[in-house]
């Protein structure tokens, strides 16, 4: 009778011990929302969550260069539309120029004006985001443009650097200035060195190369606002499919919370059956001994 009891008591505290583990499990579960801690408690659901998690980070980083793309494209849409601002005044003084009422002061002042202008467009072309520069090609730590005054000296090279910003999908974020600054800027060192000269027969040409740069900026602009409405459709694409992997990825790793609270209240409930039980037995085996 005594070692039959001593058995029994045996198996109680393995079973304490057995639920114990359960409720530890759940514990977990429910702190967590995660079904398993370890990929040997559920080796097929860890793998399809851990080729799941690989998929979403392939997809964020394709997310962060589709956003790194589009933050230099604005600055170069912002820089390229101030560009045309600064044309615009040009144009204004260069109407100016071309009519024979002004006098030589007046043609001083305005080659004045023009050489503001030069400056602000050649700052421009020096624009950089996030300490990378836009407009020098592949050199990107390098100043495009120097210009002292009468001389400009492009030092960026003619390659432009893209973006993969899907499996499939390369785009352009860094382009080379040389395709598009150094005519305008040298069309405008043109210009007021023409308007000082007072040079009007020579300034009839070069006011036509100036419509023709000022309508290759706004080209620039509309080419660069139709390769970001691309980035965002590309974008809404990698949302869907994000939201989509983390919904798999939930129903690999992610617990039923209702069936785990009525399963752990479950568990209670045995632990303390069992635990009354055992402790009833304890006393009845101690009386053997008496």
């Amino acid at each position: 009778m005594r070692v039959a009891s001593f058995h029994q008591f045996n198996k109680s505290q393995y079973s304490i011990n057995v639920i114990q583990q359960k409720q530890a499990k759940q514990q977990y579960q429910l702190a967590t929302g995660k079904e398993f801690s370890k990929a040997s408690e559920n080796p097929i659901k860890a793998k399809q969550a851990e080729i799941i998690k690989q998929s979403i980070d392939k997809v964020e980083q394709y997310q962060k260069n589709v956003s790194d793309a589009k933050g230099i494209m604005e600055t170069a849409v912002t820089t390229l539309q101030n560009t045309y601002q600064v044309l615009e005044k040009v144009n204004t003084e260069v109407l100016k120029a071309q009519n024979g009422t002004y006098n030589e002061s007046d043609m001083q002042t305005i080659a004045m004006v023009i050489d503001n202008s030069i400056e602000q467009v050649v700052s421009a072309a020096n624009t950089t985001h996030l300490n990378r520069y836009i407009f020098s090609g592949e050199k990107i730590l390098t100043k495009p443009y120097d210009f002292d005054g009468s001389t400009l000296t492009y030092n960026g090279n003619s390659n432009d650097v893209t973006i993969q910003v899907s499996p499939y999908v390369n785009t352009t974020v860094l382009s080379s200035g040389d395709k598009f600054f150094t005519k305008t800027i040298e069309d405008l060192i043109t210009i007021r060195d023409q308007i000082k000269a007072g040079d009007r027969t020579g300034l009839e040409e070069s006011y036509k190369e100036l419509q023709k740069n000022m309508d290759n900026t706004l080209n620039q602009v509309a080419t660069i606002g139709v390769s970001m409405d691309g980035l965002n459709v590309v974008d809404e694409g990698f949302i869907a499919q994000k939201n989509n992997l983390e919904a798999r990825r939930s129903d690999a790793e992610d617990i039923d919370f209702t069936q785990v609270i009525v399963e752990y209240s479950a568990t209670q409930q045995t632990y303390q059956a069992t635990l009354k039980a055992t402790s009833m037995m304890f006393d009845s085996s101690i009386l053997n001994y008496i």
